[in-house]
């Protein structure tokens, strides 16, 4: 595994650990994000449009930690993935990086 690799899978990691604290929501609503559901305000909004209850959009704010700050973790892990459709791509089972499809 290569070391871009590696933190690529960490990137990604921390985005989805954050933005599930964020937004407070079961996994399958993380699931469903796309990159067009998250866009940019002071901090984030996220349209959860997959959900059980009722879609709805939720802000979420800077993190008083810059190491557990789920806004910059999502930008991180958008930069290096270089994401097209889904928000969070499944990792490779073997080499855990994240997927291209």
């Amino acid at each position: 595994m290569e070391q871009g690799d590696d933190r690529k899978a960490g990137f990604r990691d921390l985005a989805l650990m954050t933005m599930h604290f964020a937004i407070a929501g079961p996994e399958h609503e993380l699931a469903g994000l796309r990159t067009r559901d998250i866009t940019e305000g002071r901090g984030l909004i996220v349209n959860v449009r997959v959900s059980k209850v009722a879609p709805r959009k939720v802000e979420v704010l800077y993190g008083s930690r810059a190491y557990l700050c789920p806004v910059r973790a999502w930008r991180r892990w958008k930069e290096a993935a270089g994401l097209d459709y889904f928000a969070f791509r499944r990792l490779h089972n073997r080499w855990h990086t994240a997927r291209t499809r």
